[in-house]
């Protein structure tokens, strides 16, 4: 099972038990969140991201950040965190270096020309959007992780897909 399919079969056994929570969007349930991410899916399949693209999500560390997660890894995408703190330059060179085309961020600061999503356009209901993005495989890229750079230029480390049973 890829660990993407976590929340839907979670959500068929266990629906009404606490999956998520932070201060500001309260506790989801399983079922809360499946739904969730659905529509999240929906509205990130517009800008796509689909199976070999790179979604960057530069979030603070809150329930909206792990919907990003599993809404970019659901099709297949792979996911690299941005650290929210760091400068425009660092943001910039780590959106550009992994190649992402979806950049997820509270705050809008993306590289030139590349359009952000803010966790506001995941939640809206979306028309005319695949309903069912293509299966993750378990030989995907999952996170696409930025070193610090301390001697030289931040460098992406690839990740094998985080699976809950290989």
């Amino acid at each position: 099972m890829h660990v993407a399919s976590l929340p839907s079969e979670r959500a068929g056994t266990r629906p009404d038990k606490p999956c998520l929570s932070d201060e500001t969007v309260g506790t989801l349930t399983n079922q809360a969140c499946a739904a969730r991410l659905e529509t999240a899916s929906r509205a990130l399949a517009t800008h796509e991201a689909a199976r070999g693209t790179v979604a960057a999500v530069r979030l603070p560390n809150r329930v909206n950040t792990v919907v990003t997660l599993f809404t970019a890894w659901r099709p297949g995408a792979a996911v690299t965190p941005v650290n929210p703190a760091p400068a425009h330059g660092e943001t910039e060179y780590q959106i550009t270096d992994s190649t992402a085309r979806v950049p997820v961020t509270h705050d809008g600061l993306s590289p030139e020309g590349v359009t952000t999503l803010a966790p506001e356009h995941l939640a809206a209901p979306c028309a005319g959007a695949d309903a069912d993005p293509a299966e993750p495989d378990l030989d995907d890229l999952a996170p696409l992780v930025g070193t610090s750079g301390t001697t030289a230029p931040p460098k992406g480390v690839n990740s094998p897909t985080p699976a809950s049973t290989r």
